[in-house]
């Protein structure tokens, strides 16, 4: 997420008002799961966000942006692929990278991938820059939707890599059980970090290998 999306959500968030939720004024309370709270916090939170976007008349593509990213940031898929189509069917406003990012990591979670394979056609269509973030997010979702065939396609055209890059094909060819072709590309990594160490070792693990 870029800077000023950044300061653009920290604004939005700070004139919702917190209400109906004792525990998200003190804390969470005792014997209460963190984790059931921090979502019951999370939720109460997005859903003023949510009434504060709906208020604003006039809304640009970081206002767009920062509701689609947040909820795809909280697993909240569907409401990010429905509010991406609100903001191409309803406004005149268009996506840019960081949208398009948003909304493609909302399809790789929700292993969507015919809708997946819609949104990259987007981007081709599209005047959206194809930064090595973009290239990637669309390269995560062909992997993690188990289409490794389109991961490859989408690898090997690319002009600039990453760890990242090279991370996610190895991953995805370690899952799917196509170890040699993980190992020979993690071979080739110019470098590695400890993502890269940990799928290879997670891919010989559950394919039972040494």
């Amino acid at each position: 997420m870029s800077t000023y999306l950044r300061i653009n959500c920290r604004h939005l968030l700070s004139r919702i008002p917190i209400r109906g939720c004792s525990s998200c004024r003190g804390g969470p309370p005792p014997r209460v799961a963190v984790q059931d709270w921090s979502e019951e916090k999370n939720h109460l939170v997005w859903s003023g966000a949510r009434q504060v976007f709906d208020e604003i008349s006039e809304r640009d593509v970081v206002s767009w942006t920062s509701m689609i990213d947040g909820y795809s940031k909280h697993n909240w898929c569907d409401e990010a692929v429905k509010l991406f189509d609100s903001m191409l069917m309803y406004s005149d406003v268009k996506p840019n990278e960081v949208t398009m990012i948003a909304v493609l990591s909302s399809c790789s979670q929700k292993r969507d991938l015919r809708l997946g394979k819609t949104f990259h056609e987007y981007v081709k269509t599209r005047n959206v820059t194809r930064s090595l973030n973009l290239m990637n997010a669309i390269l995560d979702m062909y992997v993690k939707c188990g289409c490794l065939d389109s991961a490859t396609e989408i690898f090997d055209t690319m002009g600039v890599r990453d760890v990242f890059s090279w991370t996610s094909m190895v991953n995805g060819y370690a899952k799917n059980g196509e170890l040699e072709m993980a190992r020979a590309l993690f071979n080739e990594m110019p470098e590695r970090n400890v993502v890269s160490w940990n799928a290879m070792i997670a891919g010989y693990s559950q394919n039972n290998q040494p």
